[in-house]
């Protein structure tokens, strides 16, 4: 069973309105095909504080449907980011070349045990440990 992951442009896609329907389908899709006798999927503090960020700048979101929205979102398994998972973040933006943020999602996602993360703006299929990225949004070839 793999363990998923998400960054935060997978769950603004799936779960706000932001006018692009063929990632939105997409991301929706990965979202009702999560089995819910698998282990949770994993979402750090950095992608529900960026997300929370991102809807009330972008979006006409009102207060009581972001909350409702957070209380979902906050059914999955959270992963804190600490002390530890920030200095590991240190460390791998300079060892894998990563902005600092998306480093903090990585070590989350490792600190959880995830297998799969799905994000739009890393590297598809690239690894770190047993963690591979998937960027759903690229092209069926």
């Amino acid at each position: 069973m793999k363990r998923l992951a998400f960054d935060t442009n997978v769950i603004l896609y799936a779960l706000a309105d932001f006018r692009d329907s063929h990632k939105t389908q997409i991301a929706r899709g990965i979202l009702d095909s999560i089995d819910t006798t698998q282990p949770l999927p994993l979402l750090s503090t950095r992608v529900l504080n960026e997300f929370s960020s991102v809807v009330t700048r972008r979006s006409s979101i009102s207060q009581a449907d972001l909350q409702m929205t957070m209380r979902l979102l906050l059914r999955m398994e959270i992963v804190q980011v600490s002390e530890s998972i920030i200095v590991a973040a240190i460390d791998r933006t300079y060892s894998d070349r990563l902005n600092f943020y998306d480093a903090l999602i990585v070590e989350a996602a490792l600190t959880g045990g995830a297998d799969i993360l799905y994000a739009e703006d890393l590297s598809h299929g690239q690894r770190f440990g047993q963690l591979r990225v998937v960027n759903p949004f690229l092209p069926k070839t």
